[in-house]
């Protein structure tokens, strides 16, 4: 099973996230490369979450491409029109996924298979609904359902299931949700609420990966070192250890 760690960056420097009603970000920053070269030294794959393209639409594509250099990238560009695939494939990113919350429609996944096969849907989940901004009429798991039989219509082998609302906790996966994604024969990614120690059961179960939140690397890294935010447009200064959380403006979901 692969195993694949989650890299939040706002802002060229990495932060841990939350839902709460919404996606949040913690306000203490670490610096990006020195977590790489933690997690190179266990996976060879990251997922770099650009929360500045999920919230803003700017893309961080230099960052991107330095990434690429030191080991393998999937990427969440907070993709909302079909193009915006195309300059984080072109950075170097090795699969491109495409949020339910962010897309303008989901027609965009369809028109984005037309300019690349290496891009992959992922349907993002809270308090027992599928996040995204257009109407499909429907709730619950009905509505992930009519999500997943897009994707297989549109011939589509692979998929992420990313429960936001359980992003940075351990209460496991719905077992209902697991079985339904199996039941579709697509390669089916896990994020939110899973251990790496579940992996092995998960496997048998038939989940291809999962993805993982790296909220205990990035506690490691502030017991090592003093962390360091931006306060002003040019200035940073050293912080005492502390999380301080601050709402980001994730797009409204129907």
């Amino acid at each position: 099973m692969k195993a694949i760690p989650i890299v939040p960056v706002k802002g060229g420097r990495v932060t841990g996230i939350r839902y709460d009603g919404g996606l949040r970000n913690n306000r203490d920053f670490h610096d990006v490369h020195l977590v790489m070269n933690h997690l190179t030294k266990v996976y060879d794959t990251t997922y770099f979450m650009d929360l500045d393209a999920i919230f803003t639409g700017d893309q961080q594509l230099q960052l991107l491409k330095s990434l690429c250099e030191i080991n393998t990238v999937w990427v969440d560009p907070g993709v909302r029109m079909a193009d915006d695939v195309i300059d984080p494939l072109v950075a170097g990113g090795e699969w491109v996924s495409m949020g339910t919350a962010t897309m303008d429609s989901i027609e965009v996944i369809g028109d984005a298979v037309e300019f690349s096969n290496r891009v992959i849907p992922m349907v993002q989940w809270a308090e027992g609904k599928v996040l995204h901004r257009y109407h499909t009429g429907m709730n619950g798991m009905k509505d992930l359902n009519y999500h997943l039989d897009l994707f297989m219509d549109m011939g589509l082998e692979s998929v992420i299931f990313m429960d936001l609302g359980n992003i940075n906790r351990r209460e496991g996966m719905d077992p209902d949700i697991i079985e339904t994604l199996v039941g579709t024969g697509m390669k089916a990614y896990l994020a939110g609420g899973i251990k790496e120690q579940d992996a092995l059961h998960l496997s048998g179960l038939g989940i291809t990966g999962i993805l993982l939140y790296i909220n205990d690397l990035l506690e490691k890294i502030s017991r090592e070192r003093p962390r360091r935010i931006a306060v002003e447009p040019y200035e940073i200064i050293d912080i005492e250890p502390a999380v301080r959380l601050s709402p980001l403006g994730f797009p409204e979901f129907g």
